[in-house]
């Protein structure tokens, strides 16, 4: 995978993962792409948010009944959406 993930933060179940093009310089990750990496993500159904101040941090807030089966599902469409589009 892309070696694009330059932060990962978050309290409890609330997630922020911080999209960069480079992990030294933490350059965000052009929006256009961030969108194209959500949309892909919607189109495989996975509903995550978009937030920070560059638009570049995928907001995850799963349910409180989340199950193993559902993390994993998650994971797999995010990670397939990121190779796809990058």
């Amino acid at each position: 995978m892309p070696n694009v993930i330059g932060d990962v933060r978050g309290k409890g179940l609330l997630i922020g993962m911080e999209m960069v093009t480079d992990k030294e310089s933490r350059k965000p990750l052009p929006i256009g792409k961030m969108n194209a990496i959500l949309d892909r993500c919607r189109d495989n159904g996975l509903l995550i948010g978009k937030g920070g101040n560059f638009g570049n941090v995928f907001r995850i807030k799963p349910p409180m009944c989340i199950t193993i089966q559902d993390a994993d599902f998650a994971v797999n469409v995010l990670e397939d959406a990121i190779r796809k589009e990058l």
